[in-house]
């Protein structure tokens, strides 16, 4: 009866149907976890062990507990897919039973899922008073003190409660007897219509899932000051958030996707540690007002669905919220993704925003980021994708970083978009920016065509000096995310990507990659090292050109140890050149001779110097390398043999001829 295999697999099993007498549990009084995923019961259980404190079965076949359960050890229930209406059914009406029959229905069948609270027991009590016209004061001297002590031990230990998946059920029922219960789950119940006012006032509650409730129109209000989870989202019937009537300090991050909620009420800020608030696919017409007063929320983020658009070509609907404003708000984060946003947004923003470090404005209206951008002094990353109307840039905030501006069909001219291709907003490194474009910056002095570009360097690899430019031609508009690999003198050392993807150009450091392994502070034994960095698309197609540029911060110092073309033929070159030219031949005078001839008359150009005479030979001097001068020594010998052989044949063929 238990699922086998890996629940996160998501697969749903064949069900497989059991007949039964419904009393396979009876000897097994033991027993405290049963779990039971994919069994389809011809009746339900009539007997339970009393020592269950994990109790898991999907399509739980009864619409009670059995008579004789007794479920005050009981931590976990869950119950997923229950297959009826509600939980909170009487199998006996009061008015039915007689004086003999009252323990039976006070202490038997009020153990059915009705008795989930103390309230019902109460309710179920007090009702069989008043039916029952003979038996109040008998009832009152002699059962309520057990029934006291009966309605205290009922589902006493009980933590975890869930209902998910089940689609017949409509109500959620009177909970507040559940003073242990931490996890209330019933998501995916679509054709839930009420929950019960208790669920809001459960002092223990730590988390409260009610996902993808589709018929749910409300909710109740709540005051649970130890719920760190909420989850409302798919609940596309419901309209208004619910009142929160106390401080709740724990709930940290909330979720409220797919719903009709169109704004928040004031009490929001009561979940005054509040720092993560998305708000998708909601008919948000306006950003709520209430934000500026929660101090500790530092993400914000709406995205509005295609057919949900809202408009704030109107600045009234803005200026309706922004009115009174003195104070900005403390979001550092904020998405505004399918708003429809116009030009108006950006002077009016900055009467609530003028503290973002990130904004996205993808898939919106306006035409040009404006001059007043520049005011958002602490924005370092801006996207701007998929604005389809957006034509120029006027400028850019002080200490942009990180700029995405993908599928913006209409911002293709060079001035567009020139104030982002300036060389001093790159010069201080660490910016990555992709956008539009045509041709790679000139300040990039080395450039050319491939997917790859070398050079060479000796110390530490400069990884923090480095900056690239790679340009895609002929390529059809769709956005790629690019990795680019560093090897040296051979061997793969890093292997990084890009925070954002690319489409036409891209101008990233080097430093700022996702790198997989880090090269900063390594040294390298050679004098001269090869490096080779290489990029590769994830979406392969069209021709890459590439830009290189050492950072002018950096240049004073690393400038003599970067070198494009190999260094050691270079310099093996050079040391041969200066080698010849540094061969001194020393004549040993014959006696009666001038000490020294004029440099003119020198073969070599160089000045005599006796000092340097050995004997009556002639002593070469090499002020070059040892290696470099017998170098040069052979190719003299070899230029001389080959004269002495070629004027040995030309006198041998004169006679010939004349023989």
């Amino acid at each position: 009866m238990d699922e086998n295999g890996d629940p996160s697999k998501k697969k749903k099993n064949k069900v497989v149907q059991v007949e039964w007498d419904g009393l396979a549990f009876k000897d097994m009084v033991n027993l405290k976890t049963l779990i039971i995923k994919n069994g389809s019961f011809s009746k339900g259980p009539k007997y339970l062990p009393n020592n269950l404190k994990v109790l898991d079965w999907r399509r739980y076949p009864l619409k009670g507990f059995p008579d004789d359960f007794q479920p005050k050890h009981l931590c976990m229930l869950k119950l997923p897919e229950y297959p009826f209406k509600s939980c909170n059914l009487l199998s006996v009406h009061p008015k039915k039973l007689s004086i003999p029959k009252l323990s039976y229905y006070l202490f038997k069948k009020s153990y059915k899922l009705d008795s989930l609270s103390k309230a019902s027991i109460l309710n179920s009590f007090f009702r069989f008073c008043m039916f029952s016209k003979f038996t109040w004061l008998f009832v009152s001297f002699f059962f309520f003190p057990v029934l006291m002590f009966f309605f205290f031990q009922n589902l006493a230990s009980l933590n975890v409660l869930n209902f998910d998946n089940s689609e017949y059920l409509k109500e959620i029922p009177d909970v507040s007897g559940l003073l242990t219960l931490k996890k209330l789950s019933f998501s995916g119940c679509k054709n839930l219509i009420r929950v019960h006012n208790s669920v809001g006032i459960l002092n223990n509650l730590k988390v409260l899932k009610a996902e993808d409730c589709e018929s749910l129109g409300t909710f109740p209000s709540i005051n649970l000051p130890s719920l760190e989870i909420l989850m409302l989202s798919g609940c596309n019937r419901l309209a208004k958030f619910p009142e929160i009537l106390g401080k709740m300090e724990k709930v940290e991050m909330l979720r409220l996707c797919g719903t009709n909620i169109k704004d928040l009420p004031s009490s929001f800020q009561n979940l005054c540690e509040l720092s993560y608030l998305i708000l998708s696919g909601n008919t948000f017409h306006r950003i709520p007002r209430v934000i500026v007063d929660m101090p500790k929320l530092s993400t914000l983020y709406i995205n509005v669905e295609a057919h949900k658009y809202k408009t704030w070509e109107s600045r009234n609907k803005l200026e309706e919220g922004v009115e009174g404003t003195l104070s900005s708000s403390n979001v550092i984060n904020l998405t505004l993704n399918n708003y429809m946003l116009s030009d108006n947004f950006f002077p009016l923003a900055l009467a609530w925003f003028r503290n973002v470090k990130t904004l996205d404005l993808t898939r919106n209206r306006f035409t040009i980021l404006p001059e007043c951008i520049q005011d958002f002094c602490f924005l370092s990353s801006l996207k701007v994708d998929a604005c389809k109307k957006l034509v120029k840039i006027a400028g850019i905030p002080p200490n942009l970083k990180q700029f995405s501006a993908l599928d913006c069909i209409n911002l293709t001219k060079e001035e567009a978009t020139s104030v982002l291709l300036n060389q001093e907003l790159h010069e201080n490194g660490r910016t990555e920016f992709a956008l539009p474009g045509t041709t790679i910056p000139a300040w990039f002095e080395e450039q050319g065509k491939g997917d790859s570009i070398s050079f060479w360097f000796r110390g530490e690899f400069p990884s923090n000096a480095l900056y690239f430019a790679i340009l895609l031609r002929n390529r059809q508009h769709r956005a790629t995310r690019i990795t680019t690999m560093v090897s040296i003198n051979g061997k793969k050392v890093s292997r990084g990507g890009g925070r954002t993807q690319m489409q036409d150009l891209f101008i990233f450091d080097l430093s700022v990659t996702n790198k997989t392994y880090h090269l900063d502070g390594i040294c390298f034994e050679n004098k001269w090292n090869h490096a080779n960095v290489s990029f590769e698309l994830e979406i392969g197609g069209g021709t890459m050109a590439f830009g290189m540029h050492i950072l002018k911060q950096e240049s004073s110092s690393i400038i003599k140890d970067i070198q494009f073309t190999n260094p050691c033929i270079k310099n093996e070159d050079d040391e041969a050149l200066h080698g010849i030219d540094s061969i001194d031949v020393r004549l040993r005078l014959q006696p009666g001779s001038a000490t020294s001839q004029p440099a003119s008359q020198n073969p070599l150009g160089h000045s005599g110097d006796a000092s340097h005479s050995k004997g009556n030979w002639a002593v070469p001097q090499f002020r070059g390398g040892t290696v470099f001068a017998r170098r040069n020594i052979k190719m003299m010998l070899c230029v001389m043999f080959c004269t002495m052989l070629s004027i040995v044949v030309c006198g041998l063929g004169m006679w010939l001829g004349k023989n």
